[in-house]
């Protein structure tokens, strides 16, 4: 009771779908340690203070250049891996996989308050789930990003959301459904890297300072989420299974104060394939020991 168990480690392995990101740091990583029971207080009390800390920030603290540009690069990496994550994962009764679906849907009215807005958004889940599926339960899995229409019209905001098993429905009905202003609709298909493609276009505006109260992007419940696996041998035991077809980048970062010069390599294997599929199952079992996810 009371222990955290401790990690040292240099190498990381995050699996995205069939992205694969593996990278190398050239001073040890610490993850966890052990706590006494009079440590674990003291971290419950330092948590108390940053959500006071919190408060003060809700309530008008100015937030720094700094803090908003590295907020804005956390989610959209972050968003890009939940993207690569589910995309191709969902199949309908016949066992296809459903093709990723990008919705543009925008206010007829003057809706500036994110609140509001987020409230007309989840009724139109809510309406679409029921017509697809004729269940109040949400069988929709999407993501969501706001975007303030600032040239035109004077910081209204609207949506941008990918879905990753929605089924054919007719842009008509669409329309009917959203009915609060224009709605375009597009398949995801030919670009080489579908999650880069949507997130530069919906991760554009995340480092507005509108959104430093709110989250840059939200998603729909029990989405498949990254695994992040620590120590050599799992970077090992996956790096031996990648096959010579999958695509390949890598690139050295500049020295990080805290973790030294970063070596990251990408893998895109083929034919949407995650790295389960290469693995015999003992060795599969054998990683998900390293998962820190």
């Amino acid at each position: 009771m009371g222990t955290i168990k401790e990690l040292h480690f240099n190498k990381k392995t995050i699996t995205s779908g069939n992205i694969i990101e593996q990278m190398i740091y050239e001073r040890e990583i610490t993850r966890g340690r052990k706590l006494t029971p009079r440590q674990l207080g003291k971290r419950a009390t330092v948590k108390y203070k940053r959500w006071l800390r919190n408060i003060a920030t809700w309530e008008g603290e100015p937030t720094t250049p700094e803090s908003r540009k590295l907020s804005m690069l956390r989610a959209k990496k972050t968003l890009t891996r939940l993207i690569d994550s589910n995309i191709h994962q969902y199949t309908n009764a016949k066992g296809r996989a459903y093709p990723p679906v990008f919705l543009t849907l925008t206010f007829a009215e003057d809706i500036r308050d994110q609140k509001d807005g987020n409230k007309l958004f989840t009724q139109f889940i809510k309406n679409l789930n029921y017509h697809l599926f004729k269940e109040k339960k949400n069988i929709l899995k999407y993501s969501v990003v706001i975007e303030f229409q600032d040239k035109t019209r004077d910081g209204v905001i609207h949506y941008h959301a990918i879905f990753y098993n929605l089924p054919y429905i007719k842009k008509e009905k669409l329309d009917k459904i959203w009915g609060r202003g224009f709605l375009g609709v597009k398949e995801v298909k030919k670009a080489k890297s579908i999650s880069r493609y949507v997130t530069k276009y919906m991760a554009k505006n995340f480092d507005d300072v509108r959104l430093d109260k709110h989250k840059r992007y939200f998603s729909s419940r029990g989405l498949i989420k990254p695994k992040v696996y620590a120590g050599d041998f799992a970077y090992e035991k996956i790096r031996s299974v990648i096959p010579d077809t999958a695509q390949k980048w890598e690139k050295d970062f500049n020295e990080n104060k805290y973790r030294g010069k970063i070596t990251k390599t990408i893998f895109t294997l083929p034919n949407k394939d995650d790295i389960s599929t290469y693995m015999n199952q003992e060795d599969f079992q054998e990683i998900k020991h390293y998962d820190i996810s």
